[in-house]
C-alpha cells in the first residue's frame, strides 16, 4: 500500500517537476588562450521556443571573498525591453554562444573584486516582468521567463602586475562613447623631461592588436621643463587620435591598452641628471561605447582568428 502511495505521488509531482525546469540553460565558460577576462556565454534552449540572444541581457552579481559587500556588474548598454532584431527561433537542445569581456561589465570596485578571487552570481535577462522582457517563450505563453539564472562562479585571483623601476607609467581605466582620453599617471624618482611624442600605446582590440604612437620631433630641451618624481604622480591626458589611425576605436568593446614611456633626453647638456629608457605600464581596459550602434555578434570562431594573427 505504502509502494502504490509513493508511486502515485510520483506521478503527480513529476509534471511540476517539468514545469520547473528552466526552459533556457545559462553558463559563462573560460575561453582557452584569450585570458582571464573573456568568457563565453552560451544560451542552451530545452524547448522549441523564440529566444531572446543577447550578450547585453547578462548581469554578473560578485562576492568578494574577504569583505560583505557585492557588486552588481551590467552591460552599459543593457535594453529595457526585448530587442526584436536579437530574437530568433532555437529548438529543443540547440545552443547559443557568443564570447564576453567581463570587463564591460565589471569596472572600478567590482573589477578590483575579481582580480583578488571572488564568488560570480550568474543572471541573464531583465530585474522585472514585463510584457515585453522576457528571455525565451513559445507562442500564446502568458508568464515567458524574464530571467533565468547559471552556475556560480568560482573566481580565480588576477591581481594586477606589480611595476617596478625608477619611472613607473600606469593607464587610467576609462569609459568613452567614441575615441578615448587617455589619462596617465608617472611616479618614480629623480627627474625626467616628459613630452607627449615620446609616449606610445600598443592597443588590444576587438579589430586585433596594433601600435599607435606620434611622429617624433627632436628638440633642445629647456632646463626649467624637467621635472622631478616621486610619490605624487605627474599627469598627462592625451588624445587617442593624435595616436592612432582612425577606425582603431570604431568597434563598441573592451581595448585593452599598454602605455609606453620612452625618455630619451638625460640632461647632460643642461647639467641635469635625468632618467633614460622604455618604461611599460600594465594594461588598462578602455570601454568603447556606441550608442544606436548596430548589434555585432561576437562569435568565437572571429575571437580565435584575432587570437592567430595576434601570435603571427
Amino acid at each position: 500500500m505504502n509502494r502504490l502511495l509513493a508511486v502515485a505521488l510520483l506521478l503527480l509531482a513529476s509534471p511540476a517537476l517539468a514545469q520547473q525546469s528552466p526552459p533556457l540553460e545559462l553558463s559563462l565558460e573560460p575561453v582557452e588562450g584569450a585570458g582571464p577576462y573573456i568568457r563565453r556565454l552560451r544560451l542552451r534552449s530545452t524547448r522549441a521556443q523564440q529566444v531572446a540572444r543577447d550578450r547585453r541581457l547578462l548581469e554578473l552579481r560578485v562576492r568578494p571573498r574577504q569583505g560583505r559587500r557585492r557588486h552588481r556588474c551590467t552591460h552599459p548598454l543593457a535594453p529595457r525591453r526585448v530587442d526584436a532584431s536579437r530574437v530568433a527561433a532555437m529548438s529543443a537542445g540547440e545552443a547559443y554562444d557568443e564570447w564576453v569581456d567581463v570587463r564591460m561589465y565589471c569596472t572600478g570596485a567590482a573589477l578590483r573584486a575579481l582580480e583578488q578571487g571572488a564568488i560570480v552570481e550568474v543572471h541573464y535577462g531583465f530585474r522585472a516582468r514585463g510584457r515585453r522582457r522576457w528571455v525565451a517563450r513559445q507562442e500564446g505563453e502568458r508568464r515567458p521567463p524574464h530571467r533565468v539564472v547559471g552556475p556560480e562562479l568560482s573566481w580565480p585571483p588576477n591581481p594586477p602586475q606589480e611595476v617596478e623601476g625608477p619611472v613607473r607609467v600606469r593607464l587610467v581605466p576609462t569609459t568613452s562613447q567614441g575615441p578615448p582620453i587617455f589619462r596617465l599617471r608617472v611616479t618614480g624618482q629623480g627627474r625626467v623631461y616628459l613630452r607627449d611624442d615620446l609616449w606610445s600605446f600598443e592597443v588590444k582590440g576587438p579589430l586585433g592588436s596594433m601600435v599607435c604612437s606620434m611622429r617624433r620631433q627632436p628638440v633642445v630641451p629647456i632646463v626649467d621643463f624637467f621635472v622631478r618624481l616621486g610619490r605624487r604622480p605627474r599627469r598627462a591626458t592625451l588624445d587617442a587620435q593624435a595616436y592612432c589611425p582612425r577606425g582603431t576605436f570604431g568597434v563598441q568593446g573592451v581595448y585593452e591598452v599598454t602605455p609606453r614611456l620612452e625618455l630619451i633626453y638625460d640632461g647632460e647638456a643642461q647639467g641635469v641628471h635625468a632618467q633614460t629608457g622604455t618604461f611599460e605600464g600594465p594594461p588598462a581596459p578602455v570601454r568603447v561605447l556606441r550608442r544606436g550602434a548596430p548589434y555585432v555578434e561576437h562569435r568565437l570562431e572571429d575571437l580565435r582568428t584575432h587570437q592567430e594573427s595576434a601570435h603571427e
